[in-house]
């Protein structure tokens, strides 16, 4: 037999953890949740397309040893941290590269040369660990859109180019005279494009070996502006040139091409002769 006093225990109900607080906690409505969700994870996709982005150009200047390299570099560390994200930071940077570079020890810079709708040179670059792969992807794309592996080399020559925005005020002519004058002698030629979002882009184009004094020349603090990119591009020669009015057939035929290649994680860069009819 139990006892009263065993029975009257047991009878009673669990006593309910006392609390701090003697107010009703308040749960996040799920609407509240899911923004906050769909707002972090489109943040989190563009953090981390920044960071590969900024890995695959530091993996190909170490790889390039080059001398362009020093600037080619910093280019790739400083690059991500201009558009305005908080967490993509130098240190950051330069903590992940290093195991980038060890987790891609088999990666290597290949070029592939295609002709693109009869008449269109281009020049892609990639990063890859297997050619095989890189290849069947790429030819899988090209199938769509009557392109093809070709040789086309020649309508391309390898140039130095730096990009500078400017402001589009009223100092503008006085800036843009500042920058071209600390550009001569070391720039074979620039070209200036029409105003966007009030600033005014200059593209500087030299001799590769005199890449790193230019962009050191134009990266001046006391210059107007400031330096967008630092990098070895494969420009059309001049007789190679495609032009293609914007929103025109070739535009929208290239842009769609572009579109595709951008989704193969192993493109790293692509250059084409197609130019501007403005241009």
């Amino acid at each position: 037999m139990f006892s009263r006093a065993l029975l009257r225990a047991t009878a009673r109900p669990f006593a309910r953890p006392r609390a701090f607080s003697m107010s009703t906690p308040l749960a996040s409505g799920h609407n509240k949740w899911s923004k906050i969700k769909q707002r972090k994870g489109a943040t989190d996709a563009q953090k981390s397309q920044l960071y590969g982005r900024a890995a695959r150009d530091i993996m190909v200047a170490v790889k390039s040893a080059l001398p362009f390299f020093s600037v080619v570099l910093s280019w790739g560390v400083d690059a991500e941290s201009a558009v305005g994200l908080r967490a993509c930071p130098r240190r950051t940077l330069r903590l992940r590269s290093p195991r980038r570079r060890a987790d891609r020890a088999g990666h290597q810079l290949v070029t592939y040369e295609v002709m693109a709708h009869g008449t269109v040179g281009m020049m892609i670059e990639c990063l890859t660990d297997n050619g095989n792969r890189t290849i069947h992807r790429l030819r899988e794309v090209f199938n769509r859109h009557n392109s093809r592996f070709a040789t086309v080399g020649f309508m391309f020559e390898r140039v130095g180019s730096v990009r500078v925005s400017i402001p589009h005020d009223e100092t503008f002519d006085e800036s843009q005279e500042k920058v071209v004058d600390t550009a001569l002698g070391l720039a074979d030629d620039f070209e200036t494009e029409p105003p966007e979002d009030g600033a005014v882009e200059i593209e500087f184009r030299c001799k590769p070996q005199s890449l790193n004094a230019l962009a050191e020349a134009l990266r001046d603090p006391a210059l107007p502006g400031e330096v967008q990119s630092v990098e070895i591009i494969w420009a059309p020669v001049e007789d190679s040139k495609v032009e293609a009015e914007d929103g025109g057939e070739m535009d929208e035929w290239v842009g769609s091409l572009l579109e595709d290649l951008q989704d193969v994680d192993d493109v790293w860069r692509v250059h084409t002769t197609v130019v501007s009819a403005a241009s």
